[in-house]
């Protein structure tokens, strides 16, 4: 049975299944995930969080609307190492300009849930590396401002299969969806605007893509 954390910025005495963490003026989040129990909630206040953090337990995380974590422009604000982490919720924005850094990484895992979140100037918003079977559904995507040349992707897949991709919206990225080396993902309902592809496919197979909407691209589809 899954608990929630409850926690405050300044008394670790309660127990977790009572207590919600507070941002006073910026909250280094890091530790709070840290004492969190592995199968835990932890219900984040409207306020800043600081990061870069790393979740490599089973978690959940969810925010009130206003609720943002910053990754201070240095690497993927949020890394995940571990199988069943759910975000929802929250605003997600600063990661590194860096090739492949993120506003999440999943990193070689599985069984993650993304949703009704918000990723704002990070470079790539998603970035899937290896395992598979997430679902992310429902988030705002923009990357940094600039020529799409130096933007990230909305979602990246890299050798990975079987997630689902439901009702993004993404603008001011590179490309929107890319997938490499990446195979039976669903790509469904998804609002891609001001991109250079729409959809780009390298050495990917078996991909659904269905009712997509697209605006001011370069290309809809690269294969």
């Amino acid at each position: 049975m899954k608990k929630v954390v409850a926690l405050t910025s300044w008394l670790f005495l309660l127990p977790f299944s009572s207590s919600i963490v507070k941002a006073d003026t910026t909250t280094d989040l890091q530790p709070f995930i840290d004492q969190a129990p592995p199968n835990s909630e932890i219900h984040l206040e409207r306020g800043l969080y600081e990061g870069p953090v790393v979740i490599d337990k089973p978690l959940t995380i969810t925010g009130e609307k206003g609720t943002v974590i910053d990754g201070g422009k240095s690497d993927n604000v949020v890394t995940i190492q571990a199988d069943d982490v759910t975000i929802r919720g929250v605003t997600i924005q600063h990661s590194g300009k860096g090739a492949q850094q993120a506003g999440i990484l999943l990193d070689k895992v599985k069984a993650a849930t993304v949703s009704e979140s918000t990723f704002t100037n990070v470079h790539y918003g998603i970035l899937v590396r290896g395992g598979g079977s997430h679902t992310i559904s429902r988030n705002h995507f923009s990357s940094y401002p600039g020529h799409f040349s130096a933007r990230g992707n909305g979602i990246h897949l890299l050798a990975t299969k079987n997630n689902r991709l439901i009702e993004n919206e993404m603008t001011n990225v590179q490309d929107g969806i890319y997938l490499d080396e990446s195979s039976n993902n669903e790509i469904n309902d998804n609002a891609i605007s001001e991109a250079r592809y729409a959809t780009h496919f390298m050495f990917s197979t078996n991909n659904s893509v269905k009712d997509n909407h697209f605006l001011a691209i370069l290309m809809v589809l690269w294969r």
